[in-house]
């Protein structure tokens, strides 16, 4: 081997080791740039998530909200129910009382018209 091999060869190992020097410092920034957007990344998908939570709790909130305005409307529905049952039951009371005066008032009248009472005797 000649010198000027062995200076070639020290030039490109001198090189290499540059090159080497140069490609971990590269890799080094490359992996700083990746773990910055990795956490940029992350911070946006942490904050989407608790978007999208508080926006969930709202809806429900919100549903919540409309289930209990049912649950009074049908708390309604059923008290007027249970008035137009007494009173039905109450118009049905007093028809069979109406019923039952009419009966005495024809049992009246069928007399009164009727013909006179004769007694009957014996043949």
């Amino acid at each position: 081997m000649t010198p000027e091999m062995i200076g070639t060869l020290v030039a490109i190992v001198v090189a290499l080791a540059a090159l080497a020097g140069w490609i971990s410092k590269s890799a080094s920034r490359t992996e700083a740039r990746l773990m910055e957007s990795l956490s940029a990344f992350e911070k946006r998908v942490d904050e989407r998530f608790d978007l999208s939570e508080q926006r969930n709790e709202l809806r429900f909130s919100q549903m919540d909200g409309r289930f209990e305005q049912i649950e009074r409307r049908f708390t309604q529905i059923d008290r007027r129910f249970e008035q137009v049952d007494a009173q039905l039951h109450e118009l049905a009371t007093d028809n069979r009382a109406i019923r039952a005066d009419l009966s005495e008032v024809k049992v009246s009248v069928a007399r009164l018209e009727g013909p006179e009472p004769r007694l009957l005797t014996a043949r």
